[in-house]
């Protein structure tokens, strides 16, 4: 796979999360672009780098709806103080 297939990937599957757990990336972008631009792009590089990719996508196509990321997520921490804030 490359690159940017890669990075294509990580960026659905981050955006998919985030949906699912009920996280408004787009408004969080809109208010603070810059800040929150920056972190978006570590969490599809985090994601980029992740092994359970493929767990994550049949985690998402069966639920449309999540109360936390799953434990393997390399943002698990940062989706959740996304959820608090």
């Amino acid at each position: 796979m490359g690159f940017l297939t890669r990075i294509a990937q990580s960026a659905d599957l981050v955006t998919g999360m985030a949906d699912r757990l009920d996280i408004a990336l787009d408004d969080r972008l809109l208010h603070h672009p810059e800040q929150e631009s920056y972190r978006l792009r570590g969490m599809i590089m985090r994601c980029a780098g992740c092994a359970e990719k493929s767990a994550c996508a049949t985690l998402q196509s069966g639920n449309t709806h999540l109360d936390a990321a799953p434990a393997y997520c390399r943002n698990r921490d940062a989706l959740a103080a996304m959820q608090v804030a």
